[in-house]
């Protein structure tokens, strides 16, 4: 397989992100954020949430994943995920989703994160523990 073009660099935010579990990414134009965030999460196969500022911009954050991934064979795609700001019921099913595919990319506005979403199970996400009937906010 040949080397992601950003293997080296990769290598350091994986090594940070070890230590850290956060990293604000800066610094990289439109879509090639995309690009590197998709190489990052091929690489790390771990589940990885992107915060962007308005749900305008997740939306076009996972059409930009959606592009850069049809270059991988099948296999190697993570599912995308959208944590939409006025959707309580996709809200509900990403976090699901989340979960069970834990190489997922999860994109979510910080006005999406700040609703409490209501959850019929626990689930532990966001680094909150919850309990049946409980609210993620």
């Amino acid at each position: 397989m040949t080397p992601h073009p950003f293997s080296d660099t990769l290598d350091a935010v994986q090594s940070r992100l070890k230590k850290e579990n956060t990293l604000s990414l800066t610094g990289l134009p439109g879509g090639s954020r995309a690009l590197f965030v998709l190489g990052l999460a091929v690489d790390a196969k771990a589940p990885l949430l992107v915060i962007t500022q308005e749900d305008i911009d997740a939306e076009g954050w996972v059409a930009d994943l959606e592009a850069w991934s049809a270059l991988l064979p099948a296999t190697q795609r993570p599912p995308l995920l959208v944590y939409p700001e006025q959707d309580p019921a996709v809200r509900i099913a990403s976090l699901g989703q989340w979960r069970q595919q834990p190489r997922s990319i999860l994109v979510a506005s910080q006005g999406a994160l700040s609703h409490p979403t209501p959850v019929s199970r626990g689930i532990v996400r966001f680094g909150v523990r919850t309990a049946p009937g409980s609210v993620v906010s």
